[in-house]
């Protein structure tokens, strides 16, 4: 039996669920010259259920190589992590301010 919930998301700083074909900014570190943030953008590539029930969501470097990372979809708001683009799960013309954000 899973403790995990049928409709697992995971979410963005702001709240905003995060969706294959988004593109996210991440902060990454401060910069030692004028204490710049520096951060690093990955794009959601698609959602994976496995066997066991647990949803991942894979997400590329954007690379030349394609390497790619997987993050749980356990309803958990990323602090670091700021949908920049993304037009997955809204009506067409819509944008991914217009989804439904998770309540605090």
């Amino acid at each position: 039996m899973s403790n995990q919930r049928s409709d697992a998301a995971i979410y963005d700083r702001r709240g905003i669920p995060i969706l294959p074909g988004d593109t996210v900014k991440i902060f990454h570190f401060v910069a030692a010259l004028r204490r710049e943030r520096r951060f690093m953008y990955k794009f959601a590539v698609e959602t994976f259920k496995r066997g066991d029930g647990l949803t991942l969501l894979r997400m590329s470097h954007l690379n030349v190589r394609q390497e790619t990372y997987w993050l749980v979809m356990d309803g958990s708001v990323l602090a670091d992590h700021e949908i920049v683009q993304g037009y997955a799960g809204v009506e067409i013309g819509g944008s991914y301010r217009d989804r439904k954000r998770k309540s605090r």
